[in-house]
C-alpha cells in the first residue's frame, strides 16, 4: 500500500482560481476512468466516486489513486459473470 497526497477536491479547492488547466483535468480525468475500469475488470463497483475520493501520488509520482471502499461492491459472482441486477436498492453513496 502507497501513501498518497491530497485529494482531487483539496488541490483543486487551493488553486487561486478553483479550477485545473485544461492539460491537468484531461490527464487527471483519463487516470480516473483507467482506475474505475480496473475497479470493474476486478468486478467491483465503487458507488461513491466524487473528487474527495481521488488522491495523488505524493512526490514525483504522478498517479491518481481511488480512496473509499467503504461501499463498494462485488457485482460479479465466483465464475467472473455479472450478478443479476436487484429489483430494489436503496440510495448509497454521499450528497
Amino acid at each position: 500500500m502507497e501513501l498518497v497526497g491530497k485529494s482531487l477536491a483539496d488541490l483543486k479547492e487551493s488553486r487561486s482560481n478553483k479550477v485545473f488547466t485544461v492539460p491537468t483535468s484531461m490527464g487527471a480525468g483519463i487516470q480516473c476512468l483507467e482506475a474505475c475500469e480496473d475497479l470493474h475488470k476486478y468486478g467491483f463497483i465503487h458507488r461513491d466516486l466524487k473528487p474527495a475520493n481521488y488522491a495523488c501520488g505524493l512526490g514525483g509520482k504522478k498517479r491518481v489513486y481511488i480512496l473509499d471502499f467503504e461501499i463498494a461492491r462485488k457485482i460479479t459472482n465466483v465464475k467472473g459473470e455479472l450478478k443479476a441486477p436487484r429489483q430494489s436498492a436503496r440510495f448509497k453513496g454521499t450528497i
